[in-house]
């Protein structure tokens, strides 16, 4: 009777995939469900803010030139803007909307590995090993992380792969058209490669199997579409010798668009090796045409991949700016990571050695997880599990037990004193590496890095920028952060004043005590300053 109960729970759990999904869940837990804002939740929360608060942050002046940073997420917007009818707090909208995309991610991976039929220890091995190592391989894409609308996209073609693996493929067609109305430059990328791939596998059936699901694809998303067509159009005359895409890709953008920033050739030759591994992983009860379909779906990734490299060999830099590393740096890792184990499984229990030539079914499964494991895991996790900097443990404690007690910082006194002491059409200079003040204070700034237009208006928000640093930067990307961090709490007299006089900043917020006449202290703590700038 034990012998049966217990073979009744081994069967139940090894059809239990979700359990698959905990031990990388429980690092993603640790390192991002926290109570902050992390890369681009603040910006994305005043999207969310301004789609039913239009008041909002009013003399902005990206809403003055009427720019909208998120029209190309507009279904992603319409699901989470209703958050700010329930509360105000900007954190605990953050937390809400990404445990909900993560539910629905989780979701959708089980769905998908279930279709791949993968075996739950590739799963609970692949999907750990992809989170530890951040997702991708070098351009910085992610899926997990903040709730941003290319979540959701990316969730739609796991659906959409999932469907079509069980032979619905109009309603693959219907997600490949509703990831566009989540985030358009995701689901471009995405969805080119799977219809590229689809037209071969499908070549003996044309017009079912390529023809009609395109053309449904075609009419979901065609609207947005349209919406992206024009936000492209909007274009400003750049400063001399400097073009609008050279502005976008590099040097807002080089860690996403610039191959020479990320060793693009390196990535390349690493995304080879995965996507053939991956091709050799697919199992082999997934028939022909499916297992043909996802092996060339990941080498027309790889295809955009390459396009985008000889794009910056030719300096090309229009392709560039439409993200063409994206996809393929996460989506080829992640198949890779998920099936590579039961492809190690296959090749344990075809060893013919004794030892290994009497071992159980089972008994090789789990001789291929511990293989597996050490193969994927030991030779890349660093030494030092537990040490809190590595995997972010103490900041996960800290942080929970400062929500909880609800302590405020300089930071959030400061920020919680602008908001009721000054107007609401007051413009801040602010430093512009802080993303969340705007969200914060809820008062609009000169300038702010997380906010730049992918369009014509980059060239103003270049400008403003600009004048943080008190020139022009000498560093590209991320790095330019840490560069106005040395130059803006030391802008001189003169300098606030021309930001002051060019674009309406009326207060000066600052680490530094100021003793400029110009300079009128308003309010200061224990780390911040913020001064009232006279005419």
């Amino acid at each position: 009777m034990e012998e049966t109960v217990a073979a009744k729970f081994r069967t139940w759990v090894m059809t239990q995939y979700w359990l698959g999904l905990i031990p990388g869940l429980l690092i993603l837990i640790y390192r991002d469900f926290i109570p902050k804002y992390l890369a681009n939740d603040a910006t994305r929360l005043v999207s969310l803010r301004l789609f039913y608060d239009p008041s909002f942050i009013s003399h902005d002046w990206l809403l003055l030139a009427h720019y909208d940073e998120d029209r190309l997420t507009i279904l992603f917007r319409a699901i989470f803007a209703p958050l700010w009818f329930l509360t105000k707090d900007g954190i605990v909208i953050a937390l809400i909307a990404r445990a909900c995309v993560w539910i629905f991610l989780l979701y959708v991976i089980v769905r998908l590995a279930k279709a791949l039929q993968l075996p739950l220890f590739a799963l609970a091995i692949g999907f750990f090993y992809w989170v530890d190592q951040g997702q991708s391989l070098g351009a910085g894409e992610w899926i997990f992380g903040d709730a941003e609308g290319k979540c959701l996209a990316y969730g739609c073609l796991f659906l959409a792969i999932e469907m079509l693996l069980r032979n619905r493929p109009r309603w693959a067609a219907v997600l490949c058209g509703l990831a566009f109305w989540f985030h358009v430059p995701v689901a471009l990328w995405t969805v080119l490669a799977f219809y590229a791939a689809l037209l071969i596998a499908e070549r003996k059936n044309f017009l079912k199997g390529f023809v009609i699901p395109a053309l449904i694809t075609v009419a979901v998303c065609l609207p947005m579409a349209l919406i992206a067509l024009r936000y492209m159009e909007v274009s400003a005359p750049a400063p001399a010798g400097i073009s609008i895409d050279w502005l976008i890709v590099m040097f807002r953008n080089p860690h996403h668009m610039d191959p020479h920033h990320f060793h693009g050739w390196r990535e390349l030759v690493e995304l080879v090796v995965c996507a053939t591994l991956a091709t050799l992983s697919f199992c082999v009860s997934l028939g022909d045409k499916k297992r043909t379909f996802l092996s060339l779906f990941l080498f027309m990734l790889l295809g955009e991949f390459a396009c985008g490299v000889l794009a910056r060999e030719a300096n090309f830099l229009g392709l560039l700016k439409t993200y063409p590393f994206r996809a393929a740096d996460v989506l080829v890792f992640f198949f890779a990571c998920l099936t590579l184990p039961s492809l190690i499984a296959n090749l344990i229990s075809r060893v013919s050695k004794p030892r290994f030539a009497q071992l159980q079914p089972h008994g090789a499964r789990v001789t291929a997880g511990a293989v597996a494991c050490a193969l994927l895991i030991l030779p890349t996790i660093s030494i030092g599990l537990m040490k809190s900097d590595k995997f972010f443990v103490h900041q996960f404690v800290t942080s929970w037990v400062a929500f909880a007690n609800h302590q405020q910082t300089s930071y959030s006194e400061m920020t919680e004193w602008i908001r009721l002491n000054t107007p609401k059409d007051t413009v801040i200079i602010a430093p512009p590496w802080l993303n969340d003040f705007t969200l914060e204070s809820e008062r609009a700034t000169v300038v702010n890095f997380g906010r730049d237009p992918h369009n014509g208006l980059i060239v103003e928000w270049y400008q403003r920028y600009c004048a943080m640093n008190g020139g022009p930067y000498h560093t590209f990307g991320t790095d330019t952060e840490t560069e106005v961090q040395r130059h803006y709490d030391f802008l001189d007299a003169a300098q606030v004043q021309d930001i002051h006089k060019r674009y309406g900043g009326q207060f000066y917020f600052t680490k530094i005590p100021r003793s400029e006449p110009n300079l009128q202290l308003v309010h200061a703590n224990a780390n911040y300053y913020l001064y009232a700038i006279k005419d």
